[in-house]
């Protein structure tokens, strides 16, 4: 995201900074190998335990694997679906 504000810090306030702000967020989060599923519209306190449990849920679950950028995408997946089970709803952004 501060690569993303820096880029449009000189932008016109004609333009829509906030929409290219984000898009430039979601192509180096791509790039950096992450995928944008949505915003939570959730208060910080109820979120927190969620978001640790399945943390430490997805650590647990590939912890025999042998560290590699699969073992990181598979952990990235457990902790995103635990989310989901825990009744997390991930919201894609108005301005995608």
């Amino acid at each position: 995201m501060y690569e993303a504000k820096k880029a449009t810090a000189s932008a016109s306030t004609k333009t829509i900074v906030g929409y290219r702000q984000f898009q430039l967020f979601n192509m180096c989060a791509k790039l950096k190998g992450a995928t944008y599923v949505g915003d939570v519209t959730m208060p910080d306190e109820k979120l927190k335990p969620v978001w640790d449990h399945c943390k430490a849920e997805a650590k647990s679950a590939v912890a025999g694997r042998p560290a590699s950028h699969q073992r990181e995408i598979l952990k990235e997946d457990i902790e995103l679906e635990c989310m989901k089970r825990k009744g997390i709803v991930f919201h894609p952004s108005r301005l995608l």
